[in-house]
């Protein structure tokens, strides 16, 4: 697999490397014996074959920053040739603003040749995601063009 990603940025980003991450376990453990959250999670999605895939995804917990949301519409215009388009929004605490593309939201909109079974080109451009900044509190998001080679065999 061969890929290529505009370089609008360094390859190491120095802000991310600036401060300790926490592990799983290490969030966990020095938490306070009262935290607790409470939440749900609903996705629905619908496929016509060969038309249109959608889904939309929300999740939400007690607590501040904890719902997320996600878009996803699947385009595959011939039998050689898929769009889609992916919208994700994470760690926040009211749906007022999530079309606005906030610091922590993800877009992603991809298109994809494959002219024979073994071979894929795929040509895109995305939003990454600002992570949490509980975790994450330095890395800022930003758009990217990307462009990949597949050798691959698909189902």
């Amino acid at each position: 697999k061969y890929k290529w990603i505009s370089q609008g940025r360094t390859p190491i980003n120095t802000k991310a490397v600036d401060y300790k991450i926490k592990t799983k376990y290490n969030e966990f453990s020095e938490r306070s014996s009262d935290w607790n959250h409470f939440g749900g999670y609903l996705e629905l999605s619908y496929a016509l074959l060969d038309y249109l895939g959608l889904t939309v995804a929300l999740g939400d917990a007690s607590g501040d920053d904890n719902a997320d949301f996600l878009f996803h519409l699947e385009v595959p215009a011939t039998k050689y040739f898929i769009m889609n388009a992916t919208y994700m929004v994470t760690n926040f605490s009211s749906y007022e603003n999530i079309f606005k593309m906030p610091d922590y939201s993800m877009f992603q909109a991809l298109a994809r040749l494959r002219p024979i079974q073994l071979l894929a080109f795929q040509f895109g451009i995305r939003k990454t995601l600002q992570a949490s900044k509980l975790y994450f509190p330095n890395p800022e998001s930003m758009w990217e063009l990307k462009a990949d080679l597949d050798i691959s065999w698909e189902f």
